[in-house]
């Protein structure tokens, strides 16, 4: 009977392979076809399409528990609707122009309110522009104040807004404050607490220190909002209430900050390739890649295992700490989102379109996608999508080891042919005594 289910087990086995194989492509197909028709961001799009395709049963269960946005259809229920008592027909003194016609039509379809003329706007560069105008104005209100920010730190240039903020609840303005709960500080918002302790009315986004009281995790407000009497208004991307301005007393906001920290990132960029480089070529590179090949034949050979994880993981870990440190200096501000799974999948798939078995395979990776991330969706709005889903559809199934795959196993091999084959033929020695066209003994 033993036997028999041997034979059965072994002949099925194959048949088993096949069905797995067919149901990780139709898991792939399924989260690929979603993420295309419901993402709006290229960046989330191509990361879970990429984690599907290189892991279907894992990445569709990730895709099913974080992907799917399930409170949609729960925000539009509480979608608050326009005040009846509101004058919805605009002044027809003041005529909105023409171009702005489409984002009035969008306008109206998001919020149910029209675009209106009269309106006066100012662009602020950044925070030191911007802050001084919204602490100005939160001084003049007189009957209301709204502020929303996904990031508020408890610093020098929160504790200031929150003194504006107390002052004006002070004199008898109706004051609200709503912080993200993960931007303002997750197991530590201060800056919340700061407001509560000075009177103002104030509360965090979906926020608990206990994650099952936060089931959904990815939904955070990045609204950066602040509406003063109903009359002034600051929204856009002036990354919150933070406050990283400087480096030492360096302005690294400028533009010649900001250019000399992209030849930094590029000298660094090259230091880390070539320390890898090192490392790979020595005798511990050597250790590790037999490591990757066959674990238990190096751990039977005598090498203790665990220590040459550590080295590895230790070192990787200062590469992105340089990497987090410079795109911080760069951006102006880190968020807790940027380390979430959408940009650790992205990672992943610039490694696997470069190729993840080299290491300037994963430099022309990135390179690769985000210029395609900034030229074709310019371009092809509506297709660029499909083409990067495609893109890395055939690197996971033709070819595995991506872009440095391709150049070792086809390019490289053919240019040496070619190259071999208008090299100029060898001369004949002869040796020396014997005449010309007679036999050489």
């Amino acid at each position: 009977m033993e036997e028999a289910l041997y034979r059965w087990i072994e002949a099925t086995a194959a048949i088993r392979a096949e069905i797995l194989r067919l149901g990780g492509f139709g898991l792939s197909l399924v989260v690929t076809v979603h993420a295309l028709l419901r993402k709006r961001e290229a960046g989330v799009a191509i990361g879970w399409i990429g984690l599907a395709w290189l892991s279907p049963l894992f990445g569709t269960t990730l895709y099913a528990l974080f992907g799917v946005n399930r409170v949609s259809r729960r925000a539009r229920r509480l979608r608050p609707r326009p005040s009846e008592t509101r004058d919805d027909d605009p002044d027809p003194s003041v005529a909105v122009p023409e171009a702005f016609a489409p984002l009035g039509r969008a306008m109206r379809r998001i919020t149910g309110l029209p675009l209106v003329g009269g309106n006066r706007v100012e662009v602020y560069r950044n925070g030191d522009a911007a802050y001084p105008a919204m602490l100005a104005a939160i001084a003049g209100a007189r009957e209301s104040v709204g502020l929303s920010s996904y990031i508020f730190r408890d610093d020098e240039t929160g504790r200031t807004f929150s003194a504006a903020l107390a002052e004006a609840q002070g004199r008898g303005v109706a004051v609200r404050v709503l912080i993200d709960g993960v931007g303002g500080g997750w197991f530590n918002p201060a800056a919340y607490r700061r407001l509560v302790r000075l009177g103002v009315p104030a509360g965090l986004f979906l926020h608990s220190a206990l994650p099952w009281r936060m089931p959904f995790l990815n939904l955070r407000t990045h609204k950066k909002l602040l509406v003063v009497d109903g009359r002034i208004g600051f929204t856009g991307g002036i990354n919150g209430i933070t406050d990283l301005r400087t480096l030492n007393g360096w302005d690294i906001r400028t533009d010649h900050a900001k250019f000399i920290l992209y030849f930094v990132n590029g000298g660094l960029l090259i230091g880390c390739i070539l320390l890898a480089q090192y490392v790979k070529k020595s005798k511990l590179g050597r250790i590790l890649v037999a490591m990757r090949d066959k674990e238990d034949r190096v751990r039977f050979s005598g090498y203790s295992v665990a220590g040459f994880k550590v080295f590895a993981f230790c070192l990787a870990a200062a590469f992105a700490a340089i990497g987090g440190a410079m795109f911080t200096l760069q951006v102006g501000f880190m968020s807790p989102s940027f380390v979430g799974i959408v940009p650790s999948i992205e990672m992943v798939i610039y490694a696997a379109v470069g190729g993840r078995l080299s290491l300037f395979g994963a430099v022309w990776g990135t390179l690769l996608v985000n210029f395609a991330k900034t030229s074709f969706s310019e371009s092809f709005p509506d297709l660029w999508l499909f083409g990067l889903g495609a893109l890395f559809i055939a690197v996971v199934l033709a070819f595995p080891n991506g872009l440095a795959g391709i150049w070792r196993e086809h390019i490289e091999p053919r240019l040496t042919r070619r190259a071999k084959s208008l090299r100029p033929p060898e001369p004949i020695a002869v040796p020396r005594g014997v005449p010309h066209g007679a036999p050489a003994e």
